[in-house]
C-alpha cells in the first residue's frame, strides 16, 4: 500500500469543486483542500477518505450455446464459457420458454451443460443462457430454439 501524494490545482476557485479521475476501482483515496492567496498556503481540511466503487463488469456472453431433443420430454443443452467472464464465473442461468403458451422455467447450473427434462412432445422450446460473475448475471444472452420429439 503505497501513501502516493497528488496535488491538483484548481484554477478557478469559484466553483468549488472538481472531478478527480483516473483512479482505480474498489481503491481507499484520502483527499485534503487547501486554500491559497497571496501570503500562501493556509490551514488544511480535515482529511477526507473514500473508496471507489467497484468496476462493475458482468459477464459477456456463453460461446457455442447448442440444444438438443433426446426424447419427446428432454432436452440436452451445452455451451462454452464467455470469452470475457470479467472474473470468476460462479454459476450459470439457464431459461427455458414454451411456445405458444410462454411459460418460463429457470434453473441455476454449476456446469456447461444441463438436460432438460419433463417437458411437452412436440413443443417449441426457446433456450437462453446467463453467465454470473459476482457482479450478477450478464447481459445479452444468446438464443436458440429446439423442438422436443413427437411419440
Amino acid at each position: 500500500m503505497s501513501n502516493l501524494e497528488r496535488s491538483v490545482n484548481v484554477s478557478e476557485p469559484e466553483f468549488l469543486e472538481l472531478t478527480v479521475s483516473n483512479l482505480r476501482p474498489e481503491e481507499s483515496y484520502t483527499f485534503r483542500v487547501i486554500a491559497y492567496n497571496d501570503m500562501g498556503p493556509g490551514q488544511s481540511s480535515a482529511p477526507l477518505s473514500i473508496s471507489t466503487k467497484p468496476d462493475l463488469q458482468v459477464p459477456s456472453r456463453v460461446e457455442s450455446l447448442q440444444a438438443e431433443a433426446l426424447s419427446p420430454s428432454s432436452v440436452q443443452v451445452s455451451w462454452e464459457p464467455p470469452s470475457q467472464p470479467n472474473g470468476p464465473v460462479l454459476s450459470y442461468r439457464l431459461l427455458w420458454t414454451e411456445r405458444p403458451s410462454n411459460k418460463e422455467q429457470s434453473v441455476e447450473v454449476n456446469g456447461l451443460n444441463y438436460k432438460m427434462e419433463g417437458l411437452n412432445k412436440f413443443t417449441e422450446y426457446t433456450v437462453r443462457v446467463l453467465a454470473i460473475n459476482r457482479y450478477g448475471p450478464g447481459t445479452a444472452p444468446v438464443t436458440v430454439s429446439v423442438t422436443t420429439q413427437s411419440d
